[in-house]
């Protein structure tokens, strides 16, 4: 995992400070060409040095909008030079903009065209050739799991899924056999209780073959998921393995760094405990409701126009309260009121009680959709936050019913009422909306992935990912 994830960061550096050098390039290229001038001691002029780097950070900022930098997806090439083209463009209407309420930076619309067609042609080049060699280059980890838990086979699919990721699956290593499971070709179970479906990956042996096994393989990682340890745990096989060099991890630990969750089912509790992490910063959290507070101030003035006329705009639609509240479970479960515009009709729950949104909702009004899709509802929140009840970015907070059954049914699930709920969250940016307990539980992971690695610099990451979402419409309501 690490030789993976530093290869990554590696490819990802390398990659962005080259296309914000060919950026930057273009800007003094299109200077040079429309003005037909070399690179004289003017060209270094502050505007013109200004508007480089403008244009370079703001394209940087487009191209991780339109999730250019996502790994995980493979696109085509015809997709890949798209984008470009789409985010280099937005970008030269964008810095026309500002070329309006800022004049004395004006460059002329001639050269944000030729800046433009330089980025897009160079970038477009420069991103096939990058992959082509990457995908080259990359070095793909053979893997093996010890061990059948249900944890071992939810790694197994997340790694058959995303082939991107550089890993190779040698298979699985049973903790006691099972009729037909050795070398029968036939792959591997899923469930192991019948179930119909099949991961396309061998079960290559048994505990008491592991050591021979070991012997022959070419390995770089162990996975060691194992649903039960005692009297089978190989100890002195893999601390072998590991003075060789092969990379040993707890299963729970590599699904963490595979995946930003981490997986509730058959988590043991003392791992809660002692493993890395879960704690609070007095630092950070001084730090964090400095933030709180004044970005909530400064959103509640600057949005003051948008949000009266969402008011409005609610107002003449239907009748009823502009602001919804509801009570919701905060930190340490203490409840409170949350504010919404309200995108609803009234009284949407007299008959049904308590239930999950939908996407197509039919208790939705027109203006409630729009708002809805660009998480404007969720201005009002503002005041919360300023209140103290929430924070910007946190578990988003459960309505008391649905917590009471939640908690009793999926493991852990109190563990997110340790922090302030939030109006983003790593789950909110993560996983699109749900409402069902299935759901329910796959946000809960990354809600507990959040917790255990609180810090101001995973919320800006959270917050950033959140404006993507936003502006596309995206995520979880």
């Amino acid at each position: 995992m690490d030789v993976q994830r530093t290869y990554a960061r590696l490819g990802f550096l390398i990659l962005f400070a080259v296309n914000s050098a060919i950026v930057f390039i273009s800007f003094y290229g299109a200077i040079w060409l429309r003005n037909k001038i070399s690179l004289s001691p003017e060209i270094h002029q502050r505007p013109i040095l200004l508007n480089a780097i403008l244009f370079a950070g703001l394209c940087q900022f487009i191209f991780y909008l339109f999730d250019l930098y996502n790994f995980r997806i493979k696109p085509s090439t015809l997709s890949l030079v798209l984008g470009i083209s789409i985010s280099v463009l937005t970008t030269v209407v964008l810095m026309a903009v500002s070329y309006y309420f800022i004049p004395s930076l004006s460059q002329g619309r001639g050269i944000l065209a030729f800046s433009g067609l330089l980025a897009i042609t160079f970038i477009s080049s420069w991103w096939l050739f990058y992959s082509w060699i990457f995908k080259r280059l990359k070095a793909v980890q053979q893997i093996l799991i010890v061990g059948s838990s249900e944890t071992g086979r939810t790694i197994a699919q997340e790694i058959l899924s995303n082939p991107n990721l550089g890993y190779s699956l040698l298979g699985f290593i049973e903790e006691f056999p099972t009729p037909g499971s050795l070398n029968q070709g036939n792959g591997f179970r899923a469930g192991g209780n019948g179930s119909s479906k099949i991961l396309s990956v061998p079960t290559i042996g048994t505990m008491g073959e592991f050591d021979e096994i070991i012997q022959s393989a070419n390995l770089d990682q162990i996975v060691v998921a194992l649903a039960e340890r005692r009297k089978i745990f190989p100890l002195e096989i893999l601390l072998e393995c590991k003075l060789k060099g092969i990379k040993i991890y707890e299963a729970t630990d590599f699904y963490e760094q595979l995946t930003g969750k981490i997986v509730v089912q058959g988590l043991r509790p003392s791992w809660l405990i002692f493993c890395p992490g879960f704690k609070k910063s007095k630092v950070n959290q001084v730090l964090k409701r400095i933030l709180d507070v004044v970005m909530s101030a400064l959103g509640l003035i600057g949005g003051a126009p948008l949000m009266l006329v969402v008011a409005l705009l609610i107002k003449l639609e239907s009748r009823g309260p502009i602001i919804f509240r509801q009570e919701r479970v905060g930190k340490g479960g203490k409840t409170f009121n949350l504010y919404k515009f309200r995108s609803m009709t009234t009284d949407a729950e007299a008959r049904t009680g308590p239930t999950w949104a939908t996407d197509r909702d039919p208790r939705v009004t027109r203006v409630g959709r729009v708002i809805r899709k660009f998480r404007i509802d969720e201005l009002p929140q503002l005041v919360n936050i300023l209140k103290g009840d929430m924070s910007f970015v946190g578990p988003r907070p459960e309505r008391p019913y649905f917590v009471e059954t939640l908690k009793k049914e999926i493991p852990y699930y109190t563990v997110r009422l340790t922090v302030n709920p939030g109006l983003t969250g790593w789950a909110q940016v993560n996983f699109p909306y749900g409402s069902s307990k299935e759901d329910a539980l796959e946000k809960l992971q990354y809600d507990l992935f959040y917790i255990k690695n609180l810090s101001l610099f995973l919320d800006l990451l959270i917050i950033l990912k959140t404006l993507r979402v936003v502006l596309f419409g995206q995520g979880a309501k």
